[in-house]
């Protein structure tokens, strides 16, 4: 049967129309909806032609009130259909905006239209009566030949179709040539090794082939480099893994490197693949190019280097002083002349040091010394971002938004020398520094904070890390401001920090003003009842280091929707097939009331990945225009819709990680003893100094923050190559 996609279902399924031989819509008293194989649906686009095969049933389901019957067709099979001339009229009223009916006929009566599009002849279009507004979206949505071959070998093995668009743009008509040749070029893109060597053994590769061996190594590497974060790995551990595998490590190295697919790094007696040897020898040159530029080079807009003095930088920071209500420290005073004196600049100072008057510090002396020049602020996540806001009173967005935003200018549009200011460094990994390098100029200077013993990237690589080990500048903040030395929450974070032995806390007594306590048990229903005496979500917040189990973010969020109970208003969406209590992609719903967390960037409306915000308002019935409700989000209003609470979860609580750059008057710290795997200083330290005034460790046994303690930074196990590039010149 063939088939056109009208709609994409929410359950994965399409809602087609059947198409005839002569590319009219056969018209039939049942709708159909068509369930793909699994690799198909990604490509199964609105407006794109399908041959399936399968059984149909009748299926029927209410919606509105009424009782609607339609054919359901579950497909075994499925090739992707390219247009020709007899369906060229359907295609293009589905596919290209500006093209309606009438249009659509009398183009495809045209017997060269197919054959003009192929050869994206533009002149040769608006002659035929394209509109010249539909011919980019034209050219951009019709299927090359190459697309189609890949489309379809793809489906045949298997594979996620939506790597055909990358494939093909890659290697045009050659793309199954290439994968014939070796099939093992699609490791590159991601798809399994497994996977890759069932496809190669169909085009009878034998696993003693050079090239099986070769990618088996590779394999080995990044499998490696994955579980631990790591950029490279050592020796030891590489013969380790092939013994396991009954491998001859000395065979797979051999045709591994032959075909240049890994390396071997002498100084660290180790192998990485090519894509992290290129990433960290890139970074290091770009840092080391930066930090070498001699004032005033590679713009005119950096003339002012050429003229800044020690004096002009300390009289602007004597101004500043003057605008806050306390003096500071001689070590963050030399940090902010260092920071505006040296290219490249990184600062660390643990939770409580001053990094964020530190930050507007550096901020406001740069805009007076360097006349106006462009100040970026970026950071990792959403929520740091919105604290460099916070901080600064100065525009900040996320590095992945401000790539985004580059990439769109021309380049006379994009300034030629600017200051980079990377906050909360410590989470940056090496592939997010690569791509804000990759947009921004020569005559860069950069500036990062952070605290390297916080959580470490969950990306690869050891970016902030190893600059503060580096001989570029740096200054470790060591005072504390924030709490003083009386404080048990500074006092607890400081042992963690320093890795102190035989680490005790009080135990947690209701009406007691302790400022720092631990409860020996992990109930669900007990925290929930301490996190509404702590304020609930306006002034508290649970945190712990797993998704799952008991002492998990999913079950503590939903003991404390049944804490509040369900007998509030719940979100609703209106289906085609009938109206349905919302669920989220973890399981739950959302009630009136409920705190929620903001899980994806939303730039269009201006929410940001670790937002919090409340449901405020639920309304009865879904608006014409898709509203569901109201949600406060940073102190502003929102529309609920669709695509909002797609971006949602509970926000009752939350991993560690999500509230990185995060602060709360009261948190209560969750650690169970599932987690012990993942517990380590850098994990407890952060969780811990999310704290302003208490907080409450929930823990049945206090042994595992002393193992968390001394087990140190696994962060610090990763394996990486960056110093020796960083330290290369110097």
């Amino acid at each position: 049967m063939l088939i056109q996609v009208s709609k994409r279902r929410r359950n994965g399924s399409v809602t087609a129309m059947r198409i005839a031989a002569d590319g009219s819509v056969i018209h039939v008293a049942n709708s159909l909806s068509v369930s793909l194989p699994e690799a198909c649906k990604d490509a199964a686009k609105v407006g794109s032609l399908w041959e399936v095969d399968g059984p149909t049933a009748q299926t029927t389901f209410t919606a509105g009130g009424y009782t609607i019957i339609e054919d359901h067709l579950e497909a075994h099979t499925a090739r992707f259909v390219k247009p020709n001339t007899r369906l060229l009229e359907t295609w293009l009223q589905r596919n290209v905006k500006g093209i309606g009916e009438v249009k659509a006929g009398r183009l495809a009566r045209n017997p060269r239209l197919i054959e003009i599009i192929e050869e994206r002849d533009i002149s040769s279009l608006l002659e035929a009566g394209v509109p010249s507004r539909s011919i980019g979206p034209l050219l951009l949505e019709f299927p090359s030949d190459a697309y189609m071959a890949a489309i379809n070998w793809l489906a045949d093995h298997h594979l996620p179709v939506k790597l055909a668009e990358t494939l093909s743009a890659v290697w045009r008509e050659k793309t199954i040539a290439m994968l014939k040749e070796n099939p093992f070029r699609l490791l590159n893109f991601d798809v399994p090794f497994e996977l890759c060597c069932k496809i190669a053994k169909g085009l009878g590769f034998a696993s003693d082939h050079p090239k099986y061996q070769a990618a088996l190594a590779a394999d080995l590497i990044s499998q490696y480099c994955r579980a631990t974060s790591s950029t490279l790995m050592l020796r030891p551990a590489f013969e380790k893994k092939c013994r396991e595998m009954g491998v001859d490590f000395n065979v797979v190295l051999r045709h591994a490197m032959e075909q240049e697919l890994i390396g071997y790094i002498r100084g660290e007696d180790g192998f990485q693949l090519e894509g992290e040897f290129l990433l960290e020898a890139l970074t290091g040159q770009r840092l080391r190019d930066a930090i070498l530029r001699p004032p005033g080079a590679g713009s005119s807009a950096a003339d002012w280097e050429c003229n800044l003095t020690v004096e002009a930088v300390t009289e602007r920071l004597r101004e500043f002083e003057q605008t806050i209500q306390f003096r500071l420290t001689d070590e963050q005073r030399r940090a902010v002349l260092l920071a505006s004196s040296m290219n490249v600049f990184a600062l660390s100072g643990g939770a409580g040091t001053g990094k964020t008057t530190i930050l507007q510090a550096i901020v406001t002396v740069l805009e007076r010394v360097s006349f106006g020049v462009d100040i970026f602020q970026v950071a990792l996540s959403g929520r740091a971002a919105q604290r460099m806001v916070e901080a600064t009173g100065r525009p900040a967005s996320t590095i992945a938004k401000f790539c985004a935003d580059m990439a769109r200018k021309k380049q006379d549009q994009r300034p030629d020398h600017c200051i980079v200011v990377i906050d909360e460094a410590s989470m940056v990994d090496l592939y997010s520094m690569h791509a804000l390098l990759l947009h921004l100029p020569a005559a860069t200077r950069f500036i990062f904070v952070g605290d390297v013993d916080q959580l470490p990237p969950v990306g690869g690589g050891l970016l902030f890390h190893n600059i503060m080990k580096s001989t570029f500048p740096a200054v470790e903040l060591t005072e504390v401001k924030r709490q003083g030395a009386e404080s048990g929450i500074h006092r607890f974070a400081t042992a963690v920090r320093h890795q102190h032995g035989c680490i005790a806390l009080p135990d947690y007594q209701e009406g007691v003003e302790i400022d720092c306590a631990v409860l020996r048990r992990v109930d669900p229903d007990e925290i929930g009842q301490l996190f509404q005496v702590h304020g609930g979500a306006e002034r508290c917040a649970i945190l712990t280091s797993m998704q799952a189990g008991e002492a998990g973010v999913g079950n503590l969020n939903m003991g404390m929707q049944r804490r509040l109970g369900f007998n509030r208003p719940v979100v609703r969406l209106v289906h085609e097939d009938g109206v349905y209590d919302y669920v989220s992609f973890t399981g739950s719903k959302f009630y009136l009331n409920d705190p929620i967390l903001i899980t994806k960037n939303d730039y269009d409306i201006g929410v940001r990945n670790g937002d919090l915000g409340t449901i405020v308002e639920i309304f009865d019935e879904q608006t014409e225009d898709g509203h569901l409700g109201c949600v406060k989000i940073g102190g502003r209003m929102f529309d609920l819709n669709a695509d909002l609470l797609d971006k949602m979860s509970l926000g009752y609580a939350m991993t560690i990680h999500k509230a990185q750059g995060s602060q709360w008057e009261n948190v209560i710290l969750v650690l169970n003893r599932r987690a012990t795997h993942m517990l380590d200083k850098t994990l407890l330290y952060t969780g811990a100094t999310r704290a302003q005034k208490k907080l409450i460790v929930c823990s049945e046994d206090m042994g595992l923050v002393q193992q968390a303690v001394d087990r140190g930074s696994i962060a610090l196990q990763r394996k990486t190559n960056l110093l020796q590039h960083l330290d290369a010149d110097f």
